[in-house]
């Protein structure tokens, strides 16, 4: 059955609401159907449409109020997982804590025999699709070069990478993801086998907190490699400025003849599809280690419990 309309509600981080643009684009492409991006910030993604892109676009935007007006109801009642509500013509797709990708299979099932055309609303923050994943990986890659940055953003890559084009790529979240971050040996043993097979020595580095960047740069330079950064100092996730500058660092990343990231972070995977046909190590810690990372906060936690919940002394 035919699908009149896909509307896609971007959600979480800036990659994340990149990777479920793209993959509804390739849905909808699939079905021939015009696809609207209602783009709502958050507190983790505080930038608008008009921070981040130009007037020019892949897709129609469309407002809260107007997929409200789609949908009966403001999109976040909207129910869980996968829907089908007939009385509107509406098939909802929003993973939540259960992913997109697991209900893939049942949503094309369910728009290709429907009795009567659908409008498919989907809510998403990461990447899914059909059964070949490297189809799928080839379709983002070509829809992030088509994406409209904003004029402003473009020159600052261009800037940032003046003139390069053989580098390697690093990225190290530790913030958020500190438990699953890899170890500097591996790290180091990734670079090296990196090194080995691009025979490149420059690397570009991007990290999440400012003083990873400068423990990062030290390390790699001990390794006789020429480490660069995009002078990234402002890496608060609920500032606008912060994550146009983490956007550009992902596109300069997503330049590089190779890259190795940590693996629990979908920025540095995802670079490395923005990449294409490159080597990429996703590194994460051992089971035995994160166990140890959270045995560690757990008891830091404890011991600082008494201080962070002190009563306030009387005057």
């Amino acid at each position: 059955m035919a699908v009149e309309r896909v509307v896609v509600v971007p959600r979480n981080g800036y990659v994340n609401r990149l990777q479920a643009w793209a993959s509804s684009a390739a849905l909808a492409a699939e079905w021939d159907a015009p696809l609207s991006v209602c783009w709502e910030p958050e507190s983790t993604a505080p930038a608008t449409v008009g921070d981040l892109f130009s007037s020019r676009t892949l897709h129609q935007w469309v407002s809260s109020d107007g997929v409200e007006e789609l949908c009966g109801i403001r999109h976040q009642e909207l129910p869980r997982y996968l829907s089908h509500i007939p009385e509107r013509s509406l098939v909802v797709l929003a993973g939540h804590d259960r992913g997109e990708q697991v209900f893939v299979p049942e949503l094309l099932e369910l728009v290709d025999t429907a009795a009567q055309p659908v409008r498919v609303v989907i809510i998403a923050g990461g990447a899914f699709g059909g059964a070949d994943e490297e189809r799928q990986r080839r379709y983002r890659r070509e829809f992030y070069q088509r994406l409209p940055w904003k004029q402003s953003i473009t020159e600052r890559v261009e800037s940032v990478v003046d003139g390069r084009t053989d580098f390697l790529g690093l990225h190290i979240r530790q913030t958020d993801r500190s438990r699953q971050a890899p170890t500097t040996r591996q790290v180091v043993e990734a670079m090296q086998r990196l090194r080995e097979a691009s025979g490149l020595s420059s690397v570009f580095v991007a990290t999440d907190t400012s003083a990873a960047l400068v423990e990062w740069q030290k390390t790699l330079e001990a390794m006789g490699v020429q480490a660069w950064t995009a002078g990234t100092s402002d890496h608060a996730r609920d500032s606008v400025d912060a994550g146009i500058a983490a956007l550009i660092e992902w596109q300069v990343l997503g330049r590089s003849r190779g890259v190795v990231f940590s693996a629990a972070s979908s920025f540095g995977a995802e670079a490395a599809v923005a990449a294409g046909d490159v080597h990429a190590f996703g590194l994460t810690a051992k089971p035995s280690l994160q166990q140890a990372r959270a045995a560690r906060e757990w008891l830091l936690a404890g011991a600082t419990y008494p201080l962070r919940h002190r009563p306030f002394a009387r005057r």
